[in-house]
């Protein structure tokens, strides 16, 4: 891309692991190389922000912070898509606090957008913020997500995507799309338009992860189940 002054960039606080002054870094240190501004969303749904400053933007130079405190809990998702809303860049990029290792290499994701690739994807090769069954499992809930959609993508878990803010206009139109996950959706759609960028760099290691074993079984199924509902629609939308 020619510039990226119009980048916004959305986030989350993180209470767990305390890595978001660290993203906010990175970001910084790569704005003032790139001669660019970054308007960073952040989004509290954890209310953190009650017990503790919210970072500012005078603390990080050439970053726009747009701190974003929603009324109520609506999980990582829900908060994502809420930053998302109030983002004004022509680009977006979501990630996670925790994966402030990776901001060195967001040019190259930048440098894969085009006319005709909207959206590229960050695959994580190098795990090593999940244990091996966490791992293992991640793997075989993508291979089968990529069997039931005919999606084909690595690690579509990654909170990594870089996307322009066009694509919002393939979020879910109609009541059954509702139901999908909205990013699934958005990726079904894209098709060739999508393109995926394997990270060198990963989380950080031997975090505590945030989600429960419930949590992590719940989300599961869910994904699995937006995957049937995908495939549904789209053997509607060929037989029309």
């Amino acid at each position: 891309m020619s510039s990226t002054n119009s980048l916004s960039i959305i986030t989350t606080t993180d209470p767990l692991t305390g890595h978001l002054p660290a993203l906010l870094s990175e970001l910084s240190s790569l704005a003032i190389k790139e001669k660019a501004q970054y308007e960073v969303v952040i989004v509290d749904d954890l209310q953190q922000w009650k017990d503790s400053a919210p970072p500012l933007s005078a603390e990080y130079k050439n970053l726009l912070i747009n701190l974003i405190t929603p009324s109520e809990h609506a999980g990582q998702l829900g908060a994502i898509l809420n930053g998302i809303s109030y983002a004004k860049g022509s680009l977006l990029l979501t990630i996670d606090p925790d994966l402030y290792p990776c901001v060195h290499e967001i040019p190259e994701l930048l440098a894969l957008l085009n006319t005709n690739t909207h959206a590229v994807h960050a695959v994580r090769k190098h795990r090593s913020d999940a244990n091996q069954v966490r791992m293992w499992g991640s793997k075989f809930i993508n291979w089968l997500i990529c069997r039931i959609t005919g999606l084909r993508i690595d690690d579509i878990g990654s909170p990594i995507c870089l996307f322009k803010k066009e694509i919002l206009t393939l979020l879910p139109s109609s009541e059954e799309e509702r139901q999908i996950n909205p990013r699934l959706l958005c990726y079904f759609k894209l098709a060739d338009q999508l393109s995926s960028y394997t990270l060198r760099s990963s989380a950080v290691k031997g975090e505590v992860s945030h989600y429960t074993t419930t949590e992590i079984i719940r989300t599961t199924w869910h994904l699995i189940r937006n995957a049937l509902k995908l495939r549904k629609i789209s053997r509607m939308d060929r037989n029309d």
